[in-house]
C-alpha cells in the first residue's frame, strides 16, 4: 500500500505465550472488513516498489520532548472518559479508526485533552517515522502562517497516494495537538509507522504488525501515558479470522495489563479512503443500526477490543489537505 518503504530493524518485544492463539469468531463491525480487504489488495499487487535499506532507516530521529507549565484548557466532554483516564494502571490507550473521517480526529483530540488534565501525555500517530522532524517542528512552533506552510511541505501531505492520514481533519488534529503542547499537556507527538521491507517472500501482515508494535514501543522513551491513533485493524488485540493466514495485530503485542484498546464507532456516513495506489475518494460508511451517545463503553471480555469510543454521529469524509488550509468546521 505504501510505496518505497524502507526496512525496519526490529527490536525484541516480549509477547504473552497465549496471545497468538486468541482468535475472534467474526469482525466486530463491517467497516473493519472493508478496510482490511482494501488494505490487503493494495499491498499485494505485483508492482509495489519496495525500496532497499537506506540511511534514513537508521537515522529517523526520536520525537522531540517538550516541556511547559501545565495550564487549564477547555476540553469537550466524553461520557465515561473520566473513569478511563483516572485509571493509574493504564500506560497505553489505543484508539482504532477507519482513516478519513472528519469526526474521529476531533474526538481523539478531545480524549487527549481530557487525559492530560492532571499530567502531560505522549501522542503516537500512524505516520512514517521519517516525517518526525516535520512533526516536531510544527508541534513546537507558534502555529503561524510560516509554520503551517513549512509543515504542509511534509511528505504527509504531498505524497501521491493521499489516504485518510493526509486529510484536512488530520491536519486539524495536528493543530489541536500543537495547542495542547503549548499548554503543557503533551510531552511528544511520536510518528511510528515503521520503515518496513517484506523481504523475498513478499508482504506478510503478521510481520508488519510486529514491526508496527516494535516501532511504537521503541520510539516512546518517556515514562508517561501514551494515546495512540492507528487504523482499526492494527488496534485489535485478537487475530481477525478473515485474515488468511491469521496473524496478531499490533495492539495484541502491547502489555495486556497496562493497555486498553478502543474502536472508534459511528452510525453510518462516509469516509475518505484509497482502494489502490491511484484510486482514492469518499466511501460509504455502513451503519450499525444503533446510535450510542458520544461516550466510552466497554465490550464483552475477550473480543477484538476492550471497548468503544462512540462518536455518536454520522461521519463525513475528510478530503486530502491542500497547501491552503481551510478553517475547521465547528463540532456538531
Amino acid at each position: 500500500m505504501f510505496r518505497r518503504m524502507i526496512a525496519l530493524s526490529l527490536l525484541a518485544l516480549a509477547v504473552p505465550s497465549s496471545a497468538a492463539n486468541r482468535i475472534m469468531n467474526e469482525p466486530s463491525n463491517s467497516e473493519m472488513t472493508a478496510i482490511f480487504n482494501a488494505d490487503q489488495k493494495a499491498r499485494q499487487v505485483s508492482d509495489i516498489e519496495w525500496a532497499t535499506v537506506g540511511p534514513q532507516d537508521k537515522l529517523a530521529p526520536l520525537a522531540r520532548t517538550f516541556k511547559a507549565k501545565l495550564r487549564p484548557v477547555q476540553c469537550s466532554p466524553i461520557t465515561g472518559a473520566d473513569t478511563l483516564v483516572n485509571r493509574t494502571d493504564l500506560r497505553w490507550i489505543v484508539v482504532g479508526e477507519i482513516h478519513g473521517t472528519k469526526e474521529t480526529p476531533v474526538i481523539f483530540g478531545d480524549l487527549a485533552c481530557l487525559a492530560s488534565t492532571s499530567r502531560p501525555v505522549i501522542i503516537a500517530v500512524e505516520q512514517v517515522t521519517t516525517e518526525q522532524p516535520a512533526i516536531d517542528d510544527f508541534i513546537g512552533s507558534d502555529g503561524g502562517a510560516a509554520a503551517i506552510s513549512h509543515f504542509l511541505r511534509s511528505r504527509i501531505w504531498t505524497q501521491p497516494m493521499k489516504d485518510g492520514r493526509s486529510s484536512e481533519a488530520y491536519f486539524h488534529l495536528f493543530q489541536r495537538l500543537r495547542e495542547l503542547r503549548a499548554a503543557g499537556r503533551i510531552i511528544s507527538v511520536v510518528a511510528f509507522q515503521p520503515l518496513y521491507n517484506p523481504g523475498p517472500g513478499g508482504y506478510n501482515a503478521g510481520d508488519y504488525e510486529y514491526a508496527l508494535a516494535s516501532s511504537l514501543v521503541n520510539r516512546v522513551k518517556q515514562d508517561a501515558r501514551v494515546l495512540v491513533l492507528v487504523g482499526n485493524v492494527h488496534a485489535m488485540r485478537t487475530a481477525p479470522t478473515w485474515a488468511k493466514p491469521a496473524y496478531l495485530p499490533m495492539a495484541g503485542y502491547l502489555p495486556a495489563q497496562t493497555t486498553i484498546n478502543l474502536d472508534a464507532r459511528w452510525v453510518g456516513g462516509s469516509y475518505w479512503a484509497c482502494t489502490s495506489d491511484t484510486s482514492c475518494g469518499a466511501q460509504t460508511a455502513p451503519s450499525s443500526g444503533t446510535r450510542p451517545a458520544r461516550s466510552i463503553t466497554m465490550d464483552v471480555i475477550g473480543g477484538p477490543y476492550a471497548g468503544a469510543l462512540n462518536l455518536g454521529v454520522e461521519v463525513t469524509a475528510s478530503p486530502p489537505q491542500t497547501q491552503s488550509p481551510r478553517e475547521q468546521d465547528p463540532p456538531q
